[in-house]
């Protein structure tokens, strides 16, 4: 069964899976993903462009990032 924040299903994950390693993006099906910071005391903005700098060393490449209530970063496989 999977979890209800699944990235499959969502399509999203958080800044500190990426960075901590706790998510493997190898399997993930699907062309594009969101990218969402998680409040820290360190800068939201800071964390989502480490994640996303991590993740075009695995080729993702960043599409956009989009900022309103919250910052979100969108990638796709490339």
């Amino acid at each position: 069964m999977r979890r209800s924040n699944d990235p499959v299903e969502t399509r999203w994950v958080t800044t500190d899976d990426v960075l901590n390693g706790a998510i493997d993006l190898d399997s993930y099906p699907h062309r594009y993903l969101a990218l969402v910071p998680v409040s820290t005391l360190r800068s939201p903005m800071g964390r989502l462009l480490e994640a996303v700098e991590l993740l075009e060393d695995r080729s993702w490449e960043l599409v956009n990032i989009l900022a309103k209530e919250n910052f979100y970063a969108v990638l796709r496989r490339a």
